[in-house]
C-alpha cells in the first residue's frame, strides 16, 4: 500500500479500535453511510454477516484486503470505499448486469449456453466497458472521486504493469487488448510507450468507442458492438514466437532488453519478471467481487458491534433510567414512504414557519466585535485615530449553523393512537426542517408491553430517512424510560449547542412514579437542557396534573399548523431571546 501516501478515510473516521471487531463494525458504518449517501435504497455488509432480508439492494464487501491489523491503516480502508463506490454505481447505473451483457451477447447472436471463446471474450469485453462506464459516471462525484483514485492505485500494484505492456509490442491477442484497456482506465488514461503502431490504432480505436460512450455520444450497446467488431478480428492464442517474447531489442539495437519501470511491490520484493498471458479481465474481477467471507468468530464480533453502536443506548440510559426495573430496548423501524408522503401533503407551511423560526434564531446569534486592530472600519470610533488610537475596526460574526442540539420525544402510547396522523406530521415536520437547517437532532418514541419498554428511532441521521412503520408500539406510557433515552442522547451529543428536549404527549405515565420522572429532568435541566413538554389532547389529563409533573403550564397542541407558534413562544420564552 506504500503508492498510496495519504489516508482520506482517517480525517473522518473517530472509531478506530484494536478490537477486530469494533473496528471492523466501524469500517462497515463509514461504507454503508457513503453508499447510501448516492442510493439510499442500498445496505452494505461484510461477506459472512448475515443480514435482516430487506428490499434494499445488498453490496457484500469482501475482508481479504483487510490483512489482520487492528485499527486497519486508513490507505487499506479507502480502497475499500472505493470497491463500495464503484459498486454503488453499478446499482445506480447498471439495471440488472449479467441480464443486460447476456442480452447484448444474445443480439451479437452467442448464446449464454455455448460457453465458446466467442461469448466469453463478448462477455469479457462488455464487463470492461461497462465497468469503465460506471467508473467515468462515479468520477463524476467530486467528494467520492479520491476513493476511487486509490482503489486503481491498489488494483494497478496488484500485477506487474509490464505484463500488460510488453506484449503490446507486437501481434496481440483478444485478451492483451482487454488487459490493456483495464490498464489504461487503472492509470487514468495513460497510453503505453514503445507499442506496435498497429496495437496503437487498435487501441485508439476503442478508446473512441469509449469516450462516445461515456459521453452518451452513442449508447453504450453500440459502443460495445463497435468494440466487438475490431476484438471480434484478434486472435485468440498466438504462439510465443508470433507475439515477439524475448525477442525484443531497444530502438538502438544494441540488443539489451529495456527496463520497465518498478511498481512499489518491486521495489519492496525485489525485481519481479512480467507474467505472460495474464488474464488481467477475470484478476480485476475477483478482486472487486470477492467472495471471501468473515470467519465465524469474527463475524459474530462485528455483528454484536453493529448491534452496541445502533441499538443500545450505551450504559448512560441505564445509569440515567436507574429506578426501571424494564428491558429497555431501542431499534430503528422500517421506513413506511407512504405515510410519510402522506403527512408530508399536510406540512409544508408548519415546516416552512419551522425553518424561518430557526433562521431568526441562528442570526440573533450574530456576534458584534468592536474596537479590533484589523477588519471593517467604525465609523463611530474613528475620532480615536486622532489620539493615536489604532483599535477602530470593527467585526460581524454570523453563524453558518443553528447552534442548537434537539431531541424530539414522542409519546407512541395506546392512548395516542387515535392522533396517530397528528403525530406523524409533527415528526415529518420538525425533522425535514431541521434536516433542511443542517440542525443536530435526534427523533425518538417510547411505548412498551409487560416488562419491555420500546425505544424506536423515529428519524435515521445516517440516511436522512423518517421512519414511521410502527406497529408494534401503541400499547403502554412508560414517559420515565422515554425521557431518559432522550436526555442520554441529547447528553451523547458533542459540542457546546444549546441542548433542547421537545416531549409530546397526552396523559400520565403508568410507569416509573412522577418523583422520578420529576428527578430526572431536575438532573437534566442541572446539565443545561431545556425541556419543552406539550399535551396532545386528551380529556383525561388536565392542566393541574400535567404542571404538577413537568412543572410547567400546559402547551396544547390540537393540529399540525399550531406548532410552529408553539416551538417559537418556549424558543424565545426558554432561551430569553
Amino acid at each position: 500500500m506504500s503508492n498510496i501516501n495519504q489516508s482520506l478515510s482517517d480525517l473522518w473516521r473517530e472509531n478506530r479500535s484494536r478490537d477486530p471487531g469494533t473496528d471492523l463494525a466501524s469500517i462497515l458504518d463509514g461504507s454503508r453511510i457513503m453508499a447510501q449517501s448516492l442510493n439510499p435504497e442500498v445496505e452494505v455488509t461484510f461477506s459472512g454477516i448475515e443480514v435482516a432480508d430487506t428490499a434494499k439492494k445488498q453490496i457484500y464487501l469482501s475482508p481479504s484486503i483487510l490483512g489482520d491489523k487492528y485499527p486497519i491503516p486508513g490507505d487499506i480502508v479507502d480502497c475499500l470505499l472505493g470497491l463500495t463506490v464503484h459498486e454503488v454505481g453499478h446499482t445506480l447505473f447498471s439495471e440488472n448486469n449479467t441480464e443486460y451483457i447476456d442480452g447484448l451477447a444474445k443480439k451479437a447472436g452467442y448464446s449464454r449456453y455455448s460457453y465458446g471463446n466467442d461469448y466469453l471474450d463478448f462477455r469479457s469485453l462488455a464487463n470492461v466497458f461497462e465497468d469503465i462506464y460506471i467508473d467515468y459516471l462515479m468520477n463524476g462525484y467530486p467528494a467520492y472521486k479520491d476513493y476511487l483514485q486509490k482503489e486503481r492505485a491498489w488494483a494497478l500494484g496488484k500485477f506487474n504493469p509490464d505484463s500488460v505492456i510488453k506484449p503490446l509490442r507486437a501481434k496481440c491477442t483478444r485478451a492483451d487488448i482487454l488487459n490493456a484497456l483495464i490498464y489504461l482506465n487503472l492509470t487514468d488514461g495513460k497510453m503505453p510507450q514503445n507499442i506496435s503502431q498497429e496495437n496503437l490504432e487498435i487501441l485508439s480505436k476503442m478508446v473512441t468507442y469509449i469516450n462516445k460512450m461515456c459521453t452518451k455520444e452513442i449508447g453504450k450497446d453500440s459502443a460495445v458492438s463497435n468494440a466487438w467488431g475490431i476484438v471480434e478480428e484478434l486472435p485468440v492464442t498466438l504462439s510465443a514466437e508470433e507475439r515477439g517474447f524475448g525477442k525484443m531489442e531497444d530502438e538502438t539495437g544494441a540488443g539489451e532488453p529495456e527496463e520497465a519501470e518498478e511498481t512499489p511491490d518491486q521495489e519492496e520484493a525485489g525485481e519481479v519478471e512480467p507474467e505472460m498471458d495474464v488474464d488481467l479481465v477475470s484478476r480485476i474481477d475477483k478482486l472487486v467481487d470477492d467472495k471471501t467471507e468473515l470467519p465465524d468468530d469474527l463475524a459474530e464480533e462485528v455483528s454484536e458491534a453493529i448491534i452496541e453502536k445502533r441499538h443500545d443506548l450505551s450504559q448512560l440510559l441505564s445509569y440515567l433510567a436507574k429506578d426501571s426495573r424494564r428491558t429497555i430496548i431501542a431499534y430503528t423501524p422500517p421506513e413506511d414512504a407512504e405515510r410519510a408522503a402522506k403527512a408530508r401533503a399536510k406540512t409544508a407551511s408548519a415546516e416552512e414557519k419551522l425553518r424561518r423560526i430557526l433562521q431568526d434564531y441562528r442570526l440573533k446569534r450574530t456576534k458584534d466585535y468592536r474596537g479590533l486592530l484589523s477588519g471593517r472600519i467604525s465609523a463611530r470610533r474613528l475620532h480615536r485615530v486622532a489620539y493615536g488610537d489604532r483599535r477602530v475596526f470593527q467585526r460581524r460574526d454570523k453563524p453558518e449553523l443553528v447552534d442548537m442540539a434537539v431531541c424530539l420525544l414522542m409519546d407512541l402510547s395506546g392512548s395516542v393512537r387515535v392522533y396517530r396522523d397528528l403525530i406523524e406530521q409533527i415528526t415529518v415536520a420538525i425533522c425535514d426542517a431541521f434536516k433542511k437547517e443542517r440542525m443536530e437532532f435526534i427523533a425518538l418514541g417510547y411505548s412498551g408491553r409487560h416488562n419491555i419498554v420500546f425505544i424506536p428511532r423515529l428519524y435515521d441521521r445516517e440516511v436522512g430517512k423518517v421512519n414511521l412503520g410502527l406497529e408494534k408500539e401503541w400499547v403502554m406510557t412508560p414517559s420515565y424510560e422515554g425521557l431518559a433515552a432522550a436526555i442520554a442522547q441529547l447528553l451523547r451529543l458533542a459540542g457546546r449547542k444549546q441542548k433542547i428536549l421537545f416531549h409530546f404527549t397526552d396523559g400520565e405515565p403508568n410507569n416509573g412514579g412522577r418523583q422520578a420522572i420529576a428527578d430526572l429532568i431536575h438532573g437534566a435541566r442541572i446539565k443545561g437542557i431545556v425541556d419543552i413538554h406539550v399535551c396532545l389532547t386528551s380529556s383525561s389529563f388536565t392542566p393541574e396534573k400535567f404542571k404538577h409533573l413537568y412543572g410547567e403550564d400546559t402547551l396544547f397542541i390540537n393540529e399540525i399548523s399550531q406548532l410552529p407558534d408553539t416551538v417559537d413562544k418556549e424558543i424565545r420564552k426558554r432561551l430569553k431571546l
